[in-house]
C-alpha cells in the first residue's frame, strides 16, 4: 500500500485519537486501551512498511502517550471502575455499534416472519419448533379456557430463580457463539425468531391471539429486545475475525471481544426485569383490562428505546460535547 492511502485511509481516525490524547481524563481505561490496540496495528504496519516516514514517528508519539494515559488509569478502584462500566463503556459501545443493532433486528424480523408463514403452511409445524410436550399443553389449556396458565403453573419464587437464569443463559449463547463469526450468532438468531413467529400463530389459529400475545408480550417486549441485543453483540464479536482493518485478526478479536460483552452485559437488568414481571406480574393478565396490558406494553417499548437508543446517543452527545470545548 503506498503510504498516501495508508494515510488517507486513516486520517480521520487519527484526528480522533489526537482529540483522546489531549483528553484522556474523559475515557474510560477500556477505552483507551481500545484507541491503544488500534494505534499499535498501525504503528506496526507503517514500521513494517515506512520505517523512516514522518508517520510512523507520529503514530510512535501518539501511541506513547495513549500507553501512558493507560497506566495512569490502570489502578482506579473497583467502584470507579463499575461507574464508568455503567455510565460510559456499555452505552458508547451500544451507540458505537448501532449499525449491528439494526442488524440484528431485521434479522430476527426475516425469521420471525418464516416462523409465521411455515406455521401457517403447516399446522403441525409448532410440534418440530415447540416440541410435542408444549403443544399439548398449551392446546389442553387452550380447551380449558386458559391459554396463558403455563405462567401461572408455578409459584412466583420459583419462576423468578429460573427464568432469568434461563433467558440469561440464550442471550450469552447468542453472543458467543459470535467466535463461528456471523454465521453462529446468524443461526442461534435466526431459531429464536423462527420459534417466536411459530408460538405467535400458533395461538392465533386456535382464536386465542389477543389473549395469548398480551400475556406474551407483556414481559416479552423487554426480553425479546434483550436477545435482540445479544444477537447484535454476537455480530460484533464476529466480525472482529472478519474485519480486522489494520489490526492484526488476534488484536481486532481482542477489541471487538470485549466491545461485544460490553454490549451483552446491557441485557443482563433487561432480562432480570423481564424475569420479574414474567414471574409476578403475566399471571395476572387475563384479570386486568386490555387497555391496562396494552398501556404495559407501550411503556415497556419505550423503556427499551430510551436505554438501547436514545440514551447511548446521549452519551455520545454529552462526549462528543466535551471534546469540542477541549
Amino acid at each position: 500500500m503506498l503510504e498516501s492511502t495508508f494515510i488517507q485511509r486513516n486520517r480521520e481516525k487519527w484526528s480522533q485519537f489526537e482529540h483522546v490524547c489531549y483528553a484522556t481524563d474523559h475515557y474510560p481505561p477500556s477505552q483507551l486501551a481500545d484507541v491503544y490496540d488500534e494505534l499499535m496495528a498501525d504503528l506496526a504496519f507503517a514500521q513494517t512498511h515506512y520505517p523512516d516516514s514522518k508517520v510512523t514517528t507520529y503514530l510512535n508519539d501518539m501511541t506513547l502517550k495513549i500507553h501512558l494515559a493507560v497506566y495512569k488509569k490502570g489502578n482506579t478502584s473497583m467502584k470507579q471502575s463499575f461507574v464508568r462500566l455503567v455510565r460510559e463503556s456499555i452505552p458508547m459501545a451500544l451507540y458505537t455499534h448501532r449499525r449491528m443493532l439494526l442488524y440484528a433486528l431485521v434479522l430476527f424480523a426475516f425469521g420471525t416472519f418464516v416462523g409465521v408463514v411455515s406455521q401457517l403452511g403447516d399446522p403441525d409445524f409448532s410440534r418440530l419448533i415447540l416440541g410435542d410436550e408444549y403443544v399439548d399443553m398449551s392446546l389442553q389449556n387452550i380447551s380449558k379456557g386458559t391459554p396463558t396458565d403455563v405462567y401461572s403453573s408455578s409459584n412466583e419464587a420459583t419462576m423468578m430463580a429460573q427464568i432469568p437464569t434461563n433467558n440469561i443463559m440464550v442471550s450469552l449463547r447468542c453472543f458467543v457463539m459470535g467466535i463461528l463469526t456471523l454465521f453462529g450468532t446468524g443461526v442461534m438468531a435466526f431459531y429464536n425468531s423462527v420459534m417466536l413467529g411459530c408460538f405467535c400463530t400458533f395461538f392465533y389459529q386456535h382464536g386465542v391471539f389477543s389473549e395469548a400475545m398480551q400475556a406474551v408480550w407483556l414481559h416479552g417486549t423487554i426480553e425479546i429486545s434483550a436477545i435482540i441485543v445479544a444477537i447484535a453483540a454476537g455480530f460484533v464479536l464476529g466480525t472482529g475475525w472478519i474485519f480486522p482493518g489494520t489490526m492484526s485478526r488476534r488484536q481486532a478479536f481482542r477489541k471487538n471481544a470485549k466491545q461485544g460483552l460490553y454490549i451483552f452485559l446491557a441485557t443482563v437488568p433487561m432480562l432480570l426485569v423481564a424475569g420479574f414481571i414474567e414471574s409476578f406480574l403475566t399471571r395476572h393478565v387475563p384479570e386486568w383490562p386490555t387497555g391496562l396490558n396494552v398501556a404495559f406494553i407501550i411503556l415497556s417499548l419505550v423503556l427499551v428505546v430510551l436505554y438501547i437508543i436514545v440514551w447511548p446517543a446521549m452519551v455520545a452527545k454529552a462526549r462528543k460535547r466535551n471534546h469540542e470545548e477541549d
